[in-house]
């Protein structure tokens, strides 16, 4: 990744991150609109962590009170409300965190498209504006409850669909109640602590995320600069709130919404007969050679090779995470995905690449990879890419292996689940990490032991 990249990103979600303009859907359309790779969930995390310092920075007085609060005796100027907000900020939290336990896959598989965040992005503009005008802006934080906590949570839950925006929805949840401008702004940014710290803890834990040496830099001056660009979007929102309320977030919100919405409808209209004769010759084959971040890379380079996907394939579980199928529990194969398009590479020469990538004597994994997830498998789809897969294996074993025996599988493709976003382009993500895990793993002698008289 590029310095301006790193900059750039960084700039989208510190900005954007409490502003009422959804955070997600910049991070997202700049995804969509540049020929930029996926920035990965180590960078996501340290963009996340820096937005997050931002806001304990800035509130670091409200935060001190809160906490103290809760230890009367020691602090006799603190504020009796203090207790309670601390109370109805934790309550306000819950109902996002449960939501997105259940619905993080599906909204993640099923809600990104450019289109949806064009709409969220106008509806969620008109609802801003509704709560802004119709509210009595009278209430002060001072008077917060759990009934307005349960109310804002329950709201805030309709922020994972990117386009809502997280402030937003909570702004506006608070407007309705006829709290302040000011203070549904400070409800807002407080319950982000909470819920951005589940955000970075879940994303942490459930992907067993590690930090490579190689990473610190990196993930380093993401963190440092998304703090700065969040802290300076917080000082300056909250500075000029007064004074333009939120009319130009308003207006931002339909212009940006409906720009999306036009642009999505001409992009999908003008290229559906090109995508038409396009799909005509698009295939897809699917093969598993042990760790699939090694297997992106021999076929990414190769003409007519559009995509690669790593994922999982044979197991018994829908939607299976990695942790799941790391330790074995769901029967799946880590796998990869590739599409390409048949009038300029044939599925016969992708398989001769596959070959030339695994260890076909290796019964119980692939290299330092151990275990029947890590199997070598050719899927094929139809009776064709059955008869070359067999032809090829036959040939191998009679006259190159005549003496080794082949126990690489065929096996009639079924579902394929892609897996989780920092797993895809993994080799282009981290690319020294990644080149010492091969290096570790052995992968590269060890092939160049099965192989070394082609």
């Amino acid at each position: 990744m590029t310095f301006l990249q790193l900059v750039t990103l960084a700039f989208v979600q510190g900005v954007t991150e409490f502003l009422p303009v959804s955070s997600s859907a910049h991070l997202i359309l700049v995804a969509k609109f540049t020929a930029w790779t996926d920035q990965g969930l180590s960078l996501d995390i340290a963009a996340h962590l820096g937005s997050l310092i931002a806001v304990c920075a800035y509130f670091r007085k409200d935060i001190n009170g809160l906490c103290y609060s809760w230890f009367p005796n020691k602090r006799k100027d603190i504020r009796c409300g203090d207790k309670r907000l601390s109370i109805c900020l934790i309550v306000a939290t819950l109902p996002i965190v449960l939501s997105g336990l259940v619905f993080h896959d599906f909204i993640a598989a099923e809600l990104r498209s450019v289109y949806v965040i064009g709409v969220m992005t106008v509806v969620f503009g008109v609802v801003l504006w509704a709560s802004d005008t119709i509210s009595s802006k009278n209430r002060l934080l001072d008077s917060v409850n759990w009934r307005d906590a349960i109310f804002i949570g329950v709201i805030q839950t309709v922020a994972l669909i990117p386009g809502t925006s997280r402030s937003g929805v909570t702004i506006s949840a608070a407007l309705l109640l006829g709290f302040s401008r000011e203070s549904a702004v400070r409800f807002s940014f407080l319950l982000g602590i909470p819920t951005i710290s589940a955000a970075v803890v879940y994303e942490i834990v459930v992907n067993s995320f590690v930090i490579g040496p190689e990473q610190w830099l990196t993930l380093g001056t993401m963190t440092v600069l998304s703090a700065i660009f969040a802290y300076g979007g917080i000082y300056y929102f909250i500075r000029l709130l007064d004074r333009i309320g939120m009319l130009p977030f308003i207006l931002y919100r339909l212009i940006l919404g409906l720009l999306i919405i036009i642009f999505s409808v001409n992009f999908t209209s003008t290229h559906a007969s090109s995508l038409e004769d396009q799909v005509q010759n698009t295939r897809v084959a699917i093969f598993a050679g042990g760790c699939f971040w090694c297997m992106e890379e021999p076929f990414d380079s190769v003409v007519g090779v559009h995509a690669t996907t790593v994922g999982y394939i044979g197991g018994s579980k829908a939607n299976a995470t990695y942790k799941e199928v790391s330790k074995g529990h769901t029967r799946h194969v880590e796998a990869i995905q590739v599409t390409y398009d048949s009038s300029e590479i044939s599925f016969a020469h992708l398989l001769e690449i596959y070959w030339k990538n695994i260890d076909p004597f290796d019964s119980g994994g692939q290299f330092c990879d151990r275990g029947q997830h890590y199997a070598s498998v050719v899927y094929f789809s139809n009776q064709e890419e059955e008869i070359e897969a067999n032809r090829q294996l036959e040939e191998l074993q009679n006259f190159r292996f005549p003496n080794n025996k082949i126990v690489t599988a065929i096996r009639p493709a079924i579902k394929f689940y892609p897996a989780e976003s920092y797993h895809q382009n993994y080799y282009l993500n981290n690319p020294v990490r990644y080149k010492l895990y091969r290096y570790q793993c052995g992968r590269d002698s060890r092939l160049r032991e099965v192989w070394q008289k082609e």
